[in-house]
């Protein structure tokens, strides 16, 4: 990793802390808060599952899926390029992988429709619009949504 080990210390305590009073707030999931820790997970899930929980750690599978997320947002017009260009270069620092190369197309959407997330058919997608907020949508559309897992695969 190229990030000093106290300064990772810092980012886990911290993130922890955060997490931890999100869920406090709401543990069993009916304010809509606690959706936000999933940013990247609807893909990241998908990958895991669909490989047999045996190639990604859970953290790598959902790296990937924020770099799936926040493609279709700056496509949906959400946020700049320059957003997906900044969590990249973050991930990539972090030695995360931000794509998926080299797997089924079909067996990873199979697998998102059985995501938790999916409310009345529809998939909700947690997105960013800048740094520090995000959104929950759920008009995705599905070609986007291939489209993106394509390039993530290929």
């Amino acid at each position: 990793m190229n990030v000093e080990p106290e300064i990772s210390t810092q980012v886990i305590r911290r993130s922890m802390a955060i997490k931890a009073k999100v869920v406090s707030q709401d543990e069993r999931e009916t304010l809509g808060i606690r959706i936000m820790l999933n940013y990247g997970h609807t893909i990241g899930h998908a990958l895991e599952s669909s490989t047999g929980y045996g190639r990604f750690l859970h953290g790598e599978g959902v790296a990937v899926g924020m770099m799936g997320a926040a493609s279709m947002a700056h496509e949906m017009g959400l946020h700049s390029k320059d957003l997906v260009d900044r969590q990249r270069r973050l991930l990539e620092r972090f030695n995360l992988p931000t794509s998926a190369k080299g797997l089924d197309v079909t067996d990873i959407l199979n697998a998102m429709s059985l995501d938790k997330k999916v409310q009345g058919g529809s998939k909700r997608w947690v997105m960013l619009e800048e740094v520090g907020r995000s959104v929950v949508r759920s008009d995705v559309p599905e070609e986007l949504v291939e489209k993106t897992v394509r390039e993530l695969v290929s």
